[in-house]
């Protein structure tokens, strides 16, 4: 009897450390990386933004049923990674300048890029990294990158979660 009672212990030890590695092994950092300790304070001077997204943020994937499917950038029923950009700094009180040409852009101006620089897609969700990158739009001095992280279905979500963690980190908000 002790000895089946030390087996079954031995038994849930095992599977409990094995699943302690598992979930170590696939765990994704939802945090920010940011370059500077105090970003809100290097974009302090700035009133303008104008953002030059890639292609990921002017469209994206989301999963219906087994399949993949590709929504059009007109689509309202998504929301963009441009989209959650833009409000995230109008709400923040900058103000956006859209499609100018960037000799005609207004001093203090920042240009704000934004890339997928990483994650992976798991069985029940995506995971997604994203780096945002400031810039002086007269200088093109580098002023700020942040690398944030999101995890999320439908993929965009996990894209409009990652956006917004880099955004309360940069602006100091909780």
């Amino acid at each position: 009897m002790k000895t089946m009672n030390l087996f079954a212990r031995a038994r849930v030890l095992f599977f409990g450390i094995l699943a302690l590695a598992a979930c170590g092994c696939s765990a994704f950092y939802n945090g920010v990386t940011v370059s500077d300790d105090n970003p809100a304070q290097k974009l302090a001077g700035y009133k303008y933004f104008h953002t030059m997204t890639p292609e990921f943020a002017q469209r994206h994937v989301y999963v219906r049923g087994d399949k993949n499917v590709e929504v059009n950038a007109t689509d309202t029923r998504e929301g963009r990674a441009y989209d959650i950009l833009t409000g995230g700094m109008m709400k923040r009180g900058f103000i956006n300048i859209p499609d100018m040409a960037r000799e005609n852009l207004p001093r203090k101006t920042l240009l704000i890029t934004c890339a997928e620089s990483g994650g992976r897609e798991k069985v029940f969700t995506y995971q997604v990294e994203i780096t945002l990158q400031f810039l002086d739009a007269e200088t093109n001095e580098l002023l700020l990158t942040c690398t944030c992280r999101g995890e999320g279905v439908p993929r965009n979500e996990a894209i409009r979660r990652a956006l917004q963690n880099g955004m309360k980190t940069i602006f100091k908000e909780k």
